[in-house]
């Protein structure tokens, strides 16, 4: 968002931070809730960098 300050210079700050756009759907769904860990989403990716690695030559789509 711009405006300008007293001063006429033009200042401006992030959107997020108003009420000037309407909320976002997910944020409200969730509200502020994750139905899984982050340490828990880390080793499902680790485990499954293993595993691709073990077919290499294979093209996933």
């Amino acid at each position: 968002m711009f405006y300008f300050d007293g001063n006429g210079t033009q200042r401006s700050f992030a959107t997020n931070l108003t009420d000037v756009l309407p909320p976002d759907a997910f944020l409200e769904a969730s509200a502020g809730r994750a139905p899984f860990r982050l340490a828990d989403l880390l080793e499902l990716r680790e485990r499954l960098d293993r595993h691709s690695a073990k077919k290499v030559g294979i093209d996933h789509v």
